[in-house]
C-alpha cells in the first residue's frame, strides 16, 4: 500500500512538473519578460541581415511584414515558430527560418525562475531596385561606377543578363551590354565559370584578368548558399555575407568610408564583434605584356576592434576601449587529456591591444605574457611546467615579401615580362600561378608552374621570376618566424592579355 501511493505521488509530482513546463506564458503573466541577448537593437541587425528576400518575391517587388510568434524556452532557446501575419508563402517561409536561428534569449523569470514565454517579432520586407525576370533571364542596371540602378534612371550606362533559375542562382554566361547613342549595345560575354571551393562550387563569372564580375555565390556540397556578394570589374567587392551550414549569417563584411567594416556573430545569433580594416581598399594598376591589369592592393592597415560582446550578450569592449576577459576549456599541459581552464585577460585601446596581455591555464601548467604596443606585439615569456627555463623573444614574424614594395614588384614585371601575341597564346587569356620557395638568403627556389594558362605563357611566368635571382640586390625579403629567418613558401600571379 505504501509503496503504491509512493508511485502514485511520484506520477502526480512528474504530470505537474511536465504541465507546468509546457506552459508559456504571455509577457505580462511573467515578472520579467524574455529579452534577446545584446539588446533589442541587435536582435534588429541579426534578423536584417539573415532574411534573404525571395528571388521571386525580389522581382515582385514584395514590400510588407511578417509577424512571426515562438516560445523562448528557459535555455534561451526558441521554439515552435510559426506566422501570426501572412504576407506571401516564400516569404513567409523565409521569415519562420530566420528568426527560428536566434537562440540567444534570456529567459522571462517568474518567482525568479526561468519560464516558458511566447515573444512575438515584426519581420520586414523592403522594397528593392526593380529585377526584370522573364524566360529565365535576369537583367539588372548599372550607372557608371556599376552601382546598381532601376532601369528607368538616366544614369544607367550598363545592362547586363544573366540566365538565373527561380532561386537567384546564375545558370550561364554573362551578357554586358552598353548604352550608346540611345542604345543598347553588346560590350562583352563573360563565361560563367563553376569551380570547386572548398568542399562545395563557386559560381562565378570571370573575366580575362580573372577577376569575378556581377553577383558571386559560394555553394556547399548539396547547394545551399554558404557566401555571397557582387564583385565589380576592380575587384571591389560590395556586401558579403558568409554563412554556416545552417544558413545562418555568422559573419558580414561591408565598405564605409573607405574601410571594411566586419561584423560577427556567435553560432546561437548573439553579437559578437566588429571590427574594421582598410583591407584590401586601394588597387594597384599593373602592367602586363603591354596590357593593364587591375589588381587589389596588398597593403593592409592593422584591424581595429570597435566592440566585443561574450557569449551571454555583456558588452566588454566599447567604441574600441575596455577590458577584455575570457575562459576556455583546453588540454591541460601537464595531465594527458585532462580539461582546465585557460584564463586569458588584457585591454583595449582605440581599438588595438595595448599593455600587458596575460594567459595562464588553471593548473599552473603554462603560462605566458605578452606586451602589445598599439597593436604590435613588442615582446613575450612563455614558460611551461617541467622546463627550467623561461622563454623570452621579441617576434618580428612575417610572410616573404619583395624588397621595396609591391610597386618594386610591380615595375619588375611591367619591365621585364615580354609582350606574347594572341597566336603565341592560342587565343587565350588569363594568369600562369607561380609556386616558390624564398630561402634564408632571400632567393627564390623550388619554382614551379602551379597554375597553367599556356605552354608559351607557363615559360615566360618562370624565366622572369628566375630573373629575380640575377639581380645585385636580393629580390626577397625573408620570412621570419619567431624571430628567426626561416625558408617559407610564395605563389605570384603573372597575367597575360594578348597584344
Amino acid at each position: 500500500m505504501t509503496s503504491r501511493l509512493i508511485l502514485t505521488l511520484c506520477f502526480c509530482l512528474i504530470r505537474l512538473t511536465v504541465s507546468a513546463q509546457s506552459t508559456a506564458y504571455a509577457d505580462y503573466e511573467v515578472d520579467q519578460p524574455a529579452e534577446p541577448g545584446g539588446g533589442q537593437t541587435w536582435l534588429d541587425k541579426f534578423m536584417s541581415t539573415n532574411v534573404r528576400k525571395p528571388f521571386l518575391a525580389q522581382v515582385a517587388n514584395v514590400k510588407g511584414l511578417v509577424v512571426v510568434q515562438g516560445v523562448v524556452e528557459p535555455n534561451g532557446r526558441i521554439t515552435e515558430v510559426t506566422v501570426l501575419k501572412s504576407l506571401r508563402p516564400d516569404c513567409d517561409r523565409e521569415a519562420v527560418r530566420a528568426f527560428s536561428l536566434f537562440n540567444a534569449w534570456k529567459p522571462a523569470l517568474k518567482k525568479g525562475q526561468p519560464v516558458r514565454q511566447r515573444v512575438t517579432a515584426p519581420v520586414y520586407f523592403h522594397p528593392n531596385e526593380p529585377v526584370d525576370y522573364q524566360n529565365g533571364l535576369a537583367t539588372w542596371h548599372f550607372d557608371t561606377n556599376l552601382n546598381r540602378v532601376a532601369p528607368t534612371d538616366p544614369e544607367a550606362l550598363y545592362r547586363s543578363q544573366i540566365p538565373t533559375d527561380t532561386l537567384g542562382l546564375p545558370t550561364g554566361d554573362l551578357q554586358l551590354f552598353k548604352r550608346k547613342e540611345g542604345q543598347w549595345k553588346t560590350e562583352t560575354t563573360i563565361a560563367l565559370s563553376t569551380e570547386p571551393f572548398r568542399g562545395g562550387t563557386l559560381l562565378i563569372h570571370r573575366m580575362p584578368n580573372q577577376s569575378g564580375f556581377g553577383p558571386v555565390y559560394q555553394l556547399s556540397k548539396d547547394g545551399r548558399i554558404l557566401a555571397e556578394y557582387v564583385q565589380g570589374p576592380d575587384g571591389t567587392v560590395g556586401l558579403r555575407l558568409d554563412r554556416d551550414e545552417r544558413g545562418m549569417v555568422v559573419k558580414s563584411t561591408e565598405q564605409l568610408n573607405g574601410y571594411y567594416i566586419v561584423t560577427e556573430w556567435y553560432p546561437s545569433g548573439q553579437i559578437k564583434q566588429m571590427w574594421s580594416h582598410a583591407g584590401l581598399v586601394g588597387n594597384v594598376r599593373i602592367v602586363y605584356a603591354s596590357k593593364t591589369a587591375i589588381l587589389p592592393s596588398q597593403a593592409e592597415q592593422p584591424s581595429q576592434l570597435l566592440a566585443l560582446w561574450d557569449s551571454t550578450g555583456h558588452q566588454q569592449i566599447m567604441e574600441g576601449r575596455g577590458k577584455f576577459s575570457r575562459q576556455l576549456k583546453v588540454n591541460s599541459g601537464i595531465r594527458y587529456r585532462q580539461q582546465v581552464e585557460l584564463i586569458e585577460e588584457g585591454e583595449y585601446e582605440n581599438g588595438r591591444m595595448q599593455g600587458y596581455w596575460q594567459t595562464a591555464y588553471a593548473d599552473g601548467s603554462c603560462w605566458n605574457r605578452q606586451y602589445y604596443d598599439k597593436g604590435v606585439l613588442q615582446h613575450e615569456r612563455f614558460w611551461t611546467a617541467g622546463y627550467p627555463d623561461t622563454l623570452t623573444f621579441h617576434p618580428t614574424d612575417h610572410p616573404p615579401m619583395p624588397m621595396g614594395g609591391f610597386g618594386r614588384l610591380n615595375g619588375f614585371l611591367a619591365h621585364e615580362l615580354r609582350p606574347l601575341t594572341r597566336e603565341q597564346l592560342g587565343g587565350v587569356q588569363g594568369y600562369v600561378l607561380v609556386s616558390f620557395q624564398v630561402n634564408t638568403y632571400g632567393r627564390a627556389t623550388d619554382i614551379r608552374v602551379a597554375k597553367s594558362l599556356h605552354p608559351a605563357a607557363d615559360r615566360e611566368a618562370l624565366r622572369v621570376v628566375r630573373l629575380m635571382n640575377r639581380q645585385r640586390v636580393p629580390f626577397w625579403l625573408t620570412a621570419y618566424q619567431n624571430g628567426l629567418p626561416v625558408k617559407a613558401a610564395s605563389t605570384l600571379p603573372i597575367h597575360f592579355v594578348a597584344d
